[in-house]
């Protein structure tokens, strides 16, 4: 019973995956107002009930949409090529992510006021967050976050050299 309950856990739901990115697509290329969405296209379904077109006319609709770096995630590149007019964020310079690092350290520590850590251990968050980050800017602060989460609750410290934490008492703030 183990086994199949942690099969049935790990299983991908594809037909709601290719829904959802059928979905998109067409969200897309409605705010585009190409006219194929406004012919029936049965690859594009959207509704469970009959094909229907996305639009009847001039679908009015500006599209912000903010996706983060997907890795490993299938098709969705397609859906990302549809995007004509799209604003692509570059990667971040050291110099730059420093100063993220130091901000975001700082709003860390509003948060959690009786946070310290020490400016070796600082430093060895921040170089294995630029390593493991590679300049994309959302990677770099997820794991710069959880480094801290796991120092200020005095667990194992996963992925960066000094592997042991023992509390937050007398640490020196950097």
């Amino acid at each position: 019973m183990g086994i199949s309950l942690a099969k049935s856990l790990n299983i991908w739901d594809y037909g709601r995956y290719d829904r959802g990115l059928s979905f998109l697509e067409g969200l897309v290329l409605s705010a585009q107002d190409r006219s194929e969405m406004k012919e029936i296209d049965k690859r594009l379904v959207h509704n469970q009930v009959r094909p229907t077109p996305y639009c009847y006319r001039e679908s009015n609709l500006l599209l912000v949409l903010a996706i983060t770096p997907v890795h490993g995630f299938r098709a969705i590149s397609h859906v990302i090529e549809t995007i004509s007019k799209k604003l692509m964020l570059r990667k971040f310079s050291k110099p730059e992510l420093e100063v993220i690092f130091e901000h975001l350290l700082e709003v860390y520590r509003c948060a959690y006021p009786e946070f310290t850590i020490e400016l070796a251990r600082k430093e060895t968050i921040f170089n294995t967050a630029l390593k493991k980050g590679g300049g994309e800017v959302r990677e770099f602060i997820k794991f710069s976050v959880e480094a801290f989460d796991w120092i200020r609750l005095g667990m194992r410290t996963p992925g960066y050299g000094d592997t042991e934490t023992r509390g937050h008492g007398s640490r020196e703030s950097g």
